[in-house]
């Protein structure tokens, strides 16, 4: 994965080798097997996401962290909220995390959902930058039009 990103050009991260030593494999059937290099990659490419369609800017932000909390009483609480992409603030990287509010999320181009497809990476999926969308099947030839539908029908007017 890590060459392939490299050798196509990819953005937004960096890859950091992780050291295995044989006393780190538990099965012995691996053990006897030449160790393979692994990466961890880091993320380093950034995007904002709506705040207004997040919260509505009712919940707390953490200027400094940017944890975010329910307000007490609020409207929104912990869970899954709407995180559309602000494309003004997208930094131009193939590898994003979101930037002003603090979330595990790793999302990617479309460059690299192609690269993956045409490589065949294993253990590689993605999902829609938000909830509510259809389970996105790799294996389809036309995933990116039912994706495309799918958004259309859950924000009708959205460009």
């Amino acid at each position: 994965m890590r060459s392939d990103m490299l050798d196509n050009g990819m953005t937004g991260f960096v890859a950091h080798p992780i050291r295995i030593s044989a006393a780190d494999i538990e099965s012995e059937v691996l053990r006897k097997l030449p160790i393979p290099q692994y990466y961890l990659l880091e993320t380093t490419g950034c995007v904002d996401i709506d705040r207004q369609l997040f919260d509505e800017f009712d919940g707390e932000l953490c200027e400094v962290c940017h944890n975010w909390c329910p307000r007490p009483g609020g409207k929104y609480s912990y869970g899954t909220k709407v995180t559309v992409p602000l494309l003004s603030t997208w930094d131009g990287s193939d590898l994003v995390a979101i930037r002003n509010i603090k979330n595990a999320g790793i999302y990617c181009s479309r460059k690299v959902v192609d690269l993956a497809i045409e490589k065949k990476w294993t253990g590689f999926g993605i999902q829609a930058f938000t909830d509510g969308l259809p389970k996105i099947d790799l294996t389809k030839a036309n995933w990116i039009d039912d994706l495309a539908v799918a958004v259309a029908n859950r924000f009708p007017g959205a460009s």
